[in-house]
């Protein structure tokens, strides 16, 4: 049987008609029978990207510019956006947001649940489409003297985001304040963080939760030992700077993936869980729990 044509090659620089837009916020266009992922672009663009991946049926290309722009473009309020994993749509505006998501859900329905014709409800959307998520999960990284605490690139471990001084655009207020207090802490004691490349290193992430009705706070350590001699100092520094704190955690994960929580955890001050309220039931949730990370 005579092989697939595949009119691409990794390092290929192309022009792209992107017609529809994938489940992960990327722009899809055609190259001859090829579908082509470009991350960053948006439908009714054309747009020059540059092949970073080919498999049989479809490429991915990173977005090098882009030759006729969408009327759905936006700047993105994070500066960062373009590049941290946190982000897909920030370049797309609101309202054109919530019909994407309505047609994710309609495309899964049809596509993968094999309903025709199933009627699906517009998104709601909200007033203030910032500040709203109640959970956030910090890497650490060394920058010279500095331990910086942030997000990574999209697919890496290179550094995209200062969240510690910087803070983020999409997470509760109240949890950034306290990554500020957490930087200057983690600074202050020198704690060592987890270097990905050379699998070395203790602290390996933060995680924060915040009750968006309680105001109760979890925060959990991820280390890869159970061995921290400044531990009690630390805790008592935290929970005198932000009483809202009720779970001070200690997670233990020495594996070397990319799962964030490890199966072993440990009380360091208050109790294991947080409380929320929503659609007027309470919920106890753990450092593991799934839990909406948009309330409103």
């Amino acid at each position: 049987m005579q092989e697939k044509f595949i009119p691409v090659r990794v390092g290929d620089v192309i022009e792209l008609d992107i017609h529809s837009m994938g489940h992960s916020g990327e722009g899809i266009g055609r190259l001859q029978d090829m579908v082509v992922f470009v991350p960053g672009a948006l439908v009714g663009e054309k747009v020059r990207a540059e092949i970073r991946e080919v498999k049989k049926s479809f490429a991915r290309a990173q977005l090098i510019d882009i030759i006729e722009k969408s009327n759905n473009r936006i700047e993105p309020a994070c500066q960062a956006a373009h590049k941290c994993g946190g982000c897909h749509l920030q370049h797309m505006d609101y309202n054109n947001n919530l019909l994407h998501k309505r047609a994710i859900v309609k495309t899964a329905l049809e596509r993968i649940g094999n309903l025709k014709n199933v009627p699906v409800e517009e998104v709601l959307g909200m007033s203030n489409p910032w500040h709203y998520r109640n959970k956030i999960h910090l890497h650490l990284w060394q920058e010279g003297n500095e331990i910086k605490l942030g997000f990574f690139e999209g697919g890496s471990h290179q550094p995209a985001v200062d969240v510690g001084s910087e803070g983020c655009l999409l997470v509760d207020d109240k949890i950034n304040e306290i990554v500020a207090t957490l930087d200057e802490l983690i600074n202050k004691y020198k704690v060592t963080p987890y270097h990905w490349g050379r699998r070395k290193g203790f602290l390996r992430n933060i995680m924060i939760r915040r009750g968006h009705t309680t105001g109760e706070v979890m925060v959990v350590f991820v280390t890869t030992s159970d061995k921290w001699a400044i531990e009690q100092q630390l805790v008592k520094e935290i929970r005198y700077r932000h009483p809202e704190i009720v779970s001070l955690m200690r997670n233990i994960n020495n594996s070397s993936g990319r799962l964030v929580l490890g199966r072993e955890n440990h009380i360091l001050s208050g109790k294991d869980h947080i409380t929320d309220i929503l659609g007027g039931l309470s919920f106890k949730i753990s450092a593991s729990s799934f839990f909406q990370v948009n309330p409103l």
